[in-house]
């Protein structure tokens, strides 16, 4: 609207407002249009004859009833005209007129214009035969064999071509893919990827290189067995033993399947890993046999078995036979330090003491010991007695300290020390350790041990490292004691003490007394100090007291008196130079000094400007307005400011300068608005700020070239204003967002794209761009619990899921997860039952659990525990119980019975009938009273030697007449079987029948002899003869002897 007309309109109502007295006598409409909009007719009303504004043909109100504002009607809504048309004007008329875009055409009338795409309208006028597709660029209609446009739609893997009658595009899968699609919607798919190609099991799928044709075969440790059109794979091993050896097994390796041959027990491979030759093992080092072994092979396994020849011993295991020289079996027994041999005839084991050992034992039972063991082995006693390392036999070495004075022969040990001094250097005294003997050699005063301490050698000390003194030291010896004198050389200092000697170069010591600003040197000659002033230093002492001071205090130098004395930095020489501020413009010799400002700008950058330091003089340099110093204090170096950090301008800003000034001006480039000052200009993006002004559904950007701001409706929003001034509508409230009327519009969660998707209840099982939209209860059973029904809701056809018989929901109703009833709350069984489902209906089913037994009814089940029905069918001598692990029924004998059954039908017989019991052969089995027990009892003659628990029933004879006198011996009564003892010959009974006590005959009543005989035993039989003591004569008989004495008279 014209700001002019707004202006004079707003002017006319305040005028109507202040001045109502006045009545204007001219039609309103004549005056300012009535106020309306200037593109607006102004009538009156037929009742009130109140203004009307009707906006003009061709103009629309975008305004309100109370106050029109006319917009051109092409920008309003592309004034009603469909989305795909041209909005302009009639030129007579001004009314709307709406023309289909290229590629589009009308499929209404001339007052209502309806843009179809022209494909889809007599297929664009093309062929039947052509598809009609729009050029990218302009939209116009293109007419296409439809193989030559994706492929006609056809799967990337088929051939496209048509039908010969209908001309209808078919779909082939080319050589190597297979259909796994249908009819009319052909998929491609690796026809090695279909049942293996067709290939056998066992062999590989692959395709030719050059047709693409399957390919089969035989995966590794296969051959084929068929033709190479129809491969079959077979075990190689099924074939001729794979090519093993007829005596080798074959089999397959597990990483990589080839075939591996192993021979066979009592075979050895004695080709290679790769070709394998079994061969009695036998016949290769006697089966791995010992050489005195005898190799053959075991009659059931074929295994080696080794057997050991006469002489040799096993030394292995019952399977591994191992036979070993019996003499390297711990000796053969022989002593430790014997040799064992075999006899020449027998081969039996010969014992025969070592060198060095001496047999104090006998022939059979040979006895080693060492032979030093004796008399020092006859050596001297200050000798030790050892043995040859290689013989063995006795050798006498004289202990340390002592030297052989006789033969190897005959030892003759003399004290060392007195044989040639011992072997001691000259100048060392011979000596003996106190503890080991040993000689020891000691060097005498001033000499020392240049050799090591089993070696000594004794050197002077002065010419061995000077007598250990300072390097810059003389040596002496003393002559009194010999012992060693050390003084420093001309030139150094002794640093130390007189016994320690430490010299010191004297110019390191305190500079050797030289002014600290002299040098200290030496002497060619005598190595005496010298002082020399040092550079930039004048000596003002004398040639032997030299004092050295600054130079340039002294007659400034030499400098004339307008110069000023400094010291090179490097040699510290005196030199005349400028004072600050000026500048040298004569010569090294020829100073002249000018202001340094004037020459060359003070050597300051060219867009700076020279100055002196008022407290130094120094030179100082300014960079000019509109330059930055991009060196340092030190070291200006001026440039553009613009080009230095953009002159501190923002970065989005344009940096230049005053042209008066030369002061940096910063500007905001386009598409950036200064948010901060004129001073402080901070440029922001546009389109942060409101977002440009662009619609809030709009993304605000800008051009590649201008960087200008440009509003483009986002992903999901249509532009249904113009292109200058944008407003953006959600897609899917335009004509449903171009989707077909049978699909409903929605939004991709991720990027808000328009997106065509199922009606609910429906699965699109097509792809992105070919939407198929199936029952969804048809696909992944809707998506529902594997245990679940699927179906609709009657309202709204969404998918529902409802377990199946035998399953109970455990998720929600939204999420159902099915789980079987059984797991849950034992399927609503007793907790004595078990739960199970029908074999055909799946339903729930109680049954009792193991150990329990049903004693209701199949509808009424009631779980009795099986041992209380009918003793769980146990035999009626076992106790019944349950299985602590399954609760299973277990029957177990009692105690006194044997189950002669087996673990699962137990039956119980009286132990005592069962082996006796498990009793000894010479035991009574019986049961205890009370628990029924096995008890066992030995038999009348025999004792227990085992337990209570253990009866282990020993004749008591055979026991050392255990229990009876060992004089006596033991029998059995024949009718009782009972123990019966009698004293053996030469002893008699001196207690009872029951309890029989043995003493010898002749310490009873002296054997039954008379006094005057001797009572003895017969060394054969231990029968008792008495013997007449000497003086006495047996006047009786040999059985029955009588001793008489004789009468001696004196």
């Amino acid at each position: 609207v014209d700001p002019t007309w707004s202006a004079q309109v707003r002017q006319f109502k305040m005028e109507l407002e202040t001045f109502p007295q006045y009545h204007l006598i001219s039609d309103s409409c004549t005056l300012s249009n009535g106020a309306c909009d200037q593109n607006a007719v102004c009538s009156h009303d037929a009742k009130t004859n109140a203004v009307v504004c009707n906006c003009k043909t061709g103009y629309t109100n975008t305004g309100s009833a109370s106050n029109v504002v006319c917009t051109d009607s092409c920008t309003v809504r592309n004034g009603a005209c469909d989305r795909n048309a041209v909005c302009s004007h009639d030129a007579k008329t001004n009314a709307v007129v709406c023309t289909c875009k290229i590629g589009y055409s009308n499929t209404g009338s001339g007052s209502n214009v309806v843009c179809t795409d022209s494909c889809t309208v007599n297929n664009g006028g093309c062929d039947p035969k052509l598809t009609c597709s729009h050029d990218a660029t302009t939209n116009e209609v293109v007419c296409r064999d439809s193989c030559t446009v994706n492929n006609g739609g056809c799967d990337p893997r088929a051939a496209c071509s048509h039908d010969a009658d209908t001309y209808a595009v078919v779909c082939t899968c080319k050589t190597g893919y297979t259909n796994t699609g249908s009819g009319s919607n052909v998929v491609c798919a690796d026809i090695c990827t279909i049942s293996n190609g067709g290939c056998h099991p066992n062999a590989a799928c692959s395709h030719d290189a050059k047709t693409n044709a399957v390919e089969c075969a035989c995966k590794t440790g296969y051959t084929n067995t068929g033709t190479a059109t129809n491969v079959a794979c077979t075990d190689i091993c099924n074939i001729e033993n794979g090519g093993c050896d007829l005596n080798a097994r074959c089999t397959r390796s597990g990483a990589t399947n080839g075939v591996e041959c192993t021979c066979k027990a009592g075979y050895s491979n004695t080709g290679s890993a790769v070709k394998v030759v079994c061969t009695d093992s036998c016949t290769i080092k006697n089966g791995g046999c010992a050489e005195y072994l005898v190799c053959s092979h075991d009659p059931r396994t074929n295994a080696v078995v080794c057997t050991c020849k006469t002489g040799y011993t096993n030394t292995g295991s019952g399977s591994t036979v191992v036979c070993t020289d019996s003499c390297r079996v711990i000796n053969g027994g022989c002593d430790r330090n014997a040799v064992c041999s075999h006899d020449a005839k027998t081969y039996a084991v010969a014992c025969t003491c070592k060198t060095g050992y001496t047999n104090t034992g006998s022939a059979p039972n040979v006895v080693c010991t060492d032979s030093c063991t004796a008399n020092n082995g006859g050596c001297d006693p200050s000798a030790a007695c050892s043995h040859d390392a290689a013989t063995y036999a006795v050798v006498c070495t004289c202990k340390t300290g002592y030297t052989n004075t006789g033969s190897r022969s005959n030892v003759v040990c003399t004290d060392s020390c007195t044989v040639n001094n011992g072997g001691c250097d000259p100048s060392a005294a011979c000596s003996h350790d106190s503890a080991t003997n040993a000689i020891k050699c000691t060097c005498q005063p001033g000499y020392t041990n240049t050799g090591s301490a089993s070696n000594v050698v004794c050197t002077d000390r002065c010419i061995v490292n000077n007598g250990d003194d300072d390097a810059n030291a003389v040596c002496s010896n003393d002559p009194t004691t010999n012992g060693v004198n050390c003084t420093c050389k001309p030139g150094f200092v002794n640093t130390c003490t007189a016994v320690k000697v430490v010299c010191k170069d004297i110019c390191n010591i305190k500079n050797g007394d030289c002014d600290p600003n002299a040098d200290c040197t030496h002497g060619d000659a005598t190595n005496e100090v010298e002082c020399t002033c040092k550079a930039g230093y004048t000596n003002t002492g004398s040639g032997t007291k030299v004092v050295c001071k600054d130079s340039c205090t002294i007659q400034n130098g030499g400098c004339a008196e307008n110069l000023r004395c400094l010291h090179d930095p490097r040699t510290n020489a005196a030199v005349c130079t400028c004072e600050i501020g000026y500048t040298n413009t004569g010569s090294g010799s020829n100073v002249v000094c000018t202001d340094s400002c004037t020459v060359r700008n003070g050597r300051c950058d060219r867009n700076a400007a020279c100055s002196h330091n008022a407290k130094t003089n120094a030179i100082v340099c300014t960079c000019k307005t509109g330059y930055t110093n991009t060196g340092s204090a030190s070291n200006v170096v001026c440039a553009d400011s613009c080009t230095v950090n953009n002159g501190g301008c923002d970065p989005k800003a344009a940096c230049s300068h005053d042209p008066t000034t030369y002061a940096v001006d910063c500007t905001c480039k386009t598409g950036y608005i200064n948010t901060g000052s004129d001073h402080n200009v901070v440029c922001r993006d546009i389109c942060n700020i409101k977002n440009g002004g662009c619609d809030t559904n709009a993304r605000c950007t800008h051009r590649g070239a201008t960087n200008a701001v440009e509003c483009t409706c986002k992903v999901g929003y249509t532009n249904t204003g113009s292109g200058t001034q944008v407003v953006c509508r959600d897609s899917c409230t335009i004509d449903n967002g171009d989707c077909d009327e049978d699909l409903r519009c929605s939004h991709d969660a991720t990027t808000n794209a328009v997106k065509c998707i199922c009606k609910t209840g429906y699965t699109n099982t097509g792809s992105g761009s070919n939407l198929v939209c199936t029952d969804t209860c048809t696909v992944r059973n809707g998506d529902c619990d594997e245990n679940a029904a699927c179906s609709h809701d009657a309202k709204t056809n969404g998918v529902v899921c409802k377990c199946k018989t035998g399953y109970t929901n455990t998720g929600s109703a939204s999420n159902v997860v099915c789980i079987d009833s059984c797991t849950l709350n034992n399927g609503g069984c007793d907790s004595n039952l078990a739960c199970s489902h029908h074999a055909m209906t799946n339903a729930v089913e109680c049954v009792c659990k193991t150990g329990y037994t049903n004693t209701g009814t199949a509808s009424n089940v009631v779980c009795a525990d099986s041992c209380t029905v009918n003793k769980g069918d146990c035999d009626r001598n076992a106790a019944c119980s349950h299985d602590p692990t399954t609760n299973a029924v277990e029957c177990s004998c009692r105690t006194g019975y044997t189950n002669i059954g087996s673990d699962h039908s137990v039956h119980c017989r009286d132990s005592c009938t069962v082996n006796n019991g498990d009793c000894d052969a010479n035991a009574a089995c019986s049961h205890d009273a009370a628990t029924n027990a096995i008890r066992c009892t030995c038999e009348a003659g025999y004792t227990n030697t085992g337990s209570r628990a253990k009866v282990v029933c020993t004749d008591r004879c055979i026991l050392n007449n255990r229990d009876d006198d060992p004089n006596a011996i033991c029998s059995r009564d024949p009718r009782t079987n009972g123990v019966r003892c009698t004293c053996k010959v030469g002893f008699v009974n001196t207690c009872s029948a029951a309890k029989v006590v043995c003493k010898d005959s002749c310490k009873i009543n002296n054997g039954g002899c008379g006094p005057n005989a001797v009572c003895s035993h017969v060394a054969k039989t231990n029968e008792v003869p008495c013997t007449c003591k000497a003086g006495y004569t047996n006047t009786g008989s040999a059985s029955k002897v009588v001793c008489t004495g004789k009468m001696i008279l004196d």
